[in-house]
């Protein structure tokens, strides 16, 4: 009967992506007990533990389900709940900020419009965000002075925003830089 249990306890052992057992999900009928504090409150049976615990305020969460009896400890539900909204918080932010962006100009590109591409610019780098921006050539364009003088520009008006991360590149047909964002949410 124990090594069953036993075997029955590790089947139910959750993954790491996945949150520990609480309350009824915990299967074993033993536990040992350890206080909201962290001091162990020795071997109880579940069931009376559980019926003692205040369920609106209080939480009982399997800590440790390599040991027999299984360890188990009482939470509060608010620290538990703030625990995984921010864990959310920074999987979610995390996430965002890793994904790179992409800025594609044209060469001909107006004074004003360099202005509008600027801002948008501006508001994905305070955002934390690497943007990679790109200087096309436009069809009529001869050499690469156009480019430079736009990607310099850019540069320049978003300076305090961003740190280079790939120096200013430039060839036949696009002048390049990738930009990392300085700014968080």
């Amino acid at each position: 009967q124990i090594e069953e249990r036993v075997a029955r306890t590790r089947k139910q052992t959750p993954t790491k992506s996945e949150r520990a057992p609480r309350d009824e999900e915990i299967t074993a009928p033993m536990i040992m007990l350890v206080s909201e504090e962290g001091v162990p409150q020795g071997v109880h049976p579940l069931k009376t533990v559980l019926r003692g615990l205040d369920r609106e305020q209080y939480t009982l969460v399997m800590v440790d389900s390599t040991e027999e009896p299984p360890t188990c400890r009482i939470y509060l539900r608010k620290i538990l709940y703030d625990r995984e909204k921010n864990a959310r918080k920074q999987n979610s932010d995390s996430k965002r900020k890793s994904k790179a962006q992409m800025l594609q100009i044209r060469s001909s590109i107006s004074d004003h419009d360099i202005e509008v591409k600027c801002n948008k610019l501006i508001s994905m780098l305070e955002k934390g965000r690497r943007v990679t921006v790109v200087v096309e050539r436009a069809q009529n364009e001869q050499g690469k002075d156009r480019r430079n003088a736009v990607g310099e520009t850019i540069m320049k008006k978003v300076a305090n925003h961003a740190t280079v991360s790939s120096s200013p590149t430039s060839d036949k047909t696009m002048w390049m830089v990738v930009l990392q964002g300085t700014g968080s949410d």
